[in-house]
C-alpha cells in the first residue's frame, strides 16, 4: 500500500514539474523554469530511497519472523506476473518518449517504473516459494 502511495505521488510530482517546466521565461527566471525538471528528478530519487528502505526493513522483519507470513494463492502470482509485464512496459515506453523530448524528468520516472518491475519480480519469486511451502 505503501509502494503504491509513493507511486500515485511520484505521478503527481512528475506532472507537476512537467507543467511548470514548459513555463516561459519571465523577470525571476530568465532562462524559463527547467530546473523544475531537476528538482522533481531528485524528489523522486529521494522517494525511491525511502520507499526501498521501508521495504527492506519489512523484509527483514519477514525474514526473521516468518511465521507471520500469510499463505498465497496462485491468482497472486499471475498478478505479480502482469504487473512485472504491465510495468516493463511502460518502463520501454516512457524512456523511449524521454530519450526523444530530452527530458530528466521523463528518465527518472521511467526507470521508477523499471524499480517497479524488478519489486514485481522479487514478489512473484516469493509467491513461488510461499507456493512451494516456504514462508
Amino acid at each position: 500500500g505503501i509502494h503504491s502511495l509513493s507511486d500515485l505521488v511520484a505521478d503527481f510530482v512528475v506532472l507537476i514539474a512537467s507543467i511548470k517546466s514548459r513555463q516561459l521565461p519571465d523577470s525571476d527566471h530568465h532562462y524559463g523554469h527547467w530546473r523544475y525538471e531537476n528538482s522533481a528528478s531528485m524528489i523522486l530519487g529521494t522517494l525511491l530511497f525511502l520507499v526501498g528502505v521501508g521495504m527492506l526493513w519489512s523484509a527483514v522483519g519477514k525474514v526473521l519472523h516468518p511465521e507471520t507470513v500469510p499463505v498465497v494463492h496462485v491468482i497472486a502470482l499471475w498478478v505479480a506476473l502482469g504487473a512485472l509485464a504491465a510495468k516493463e512496459l511502460l518502463f520501454r515506453y516512457m524512456l523511449a518518449v524521454a530519450t526523444r523530448i530530452k527530458s530528466s524528468l521523463l528518465i527518472a520516472n521511467a526507470w521508477h517504473a523499471r524499480s517497479d518491475a524488478a519489486s514485481s519480480l522479487v514478489v512473484a519469486t516469493g509467491i513461488i516459494g510461499n507456493l512451494m511451502g516456504h514462508p
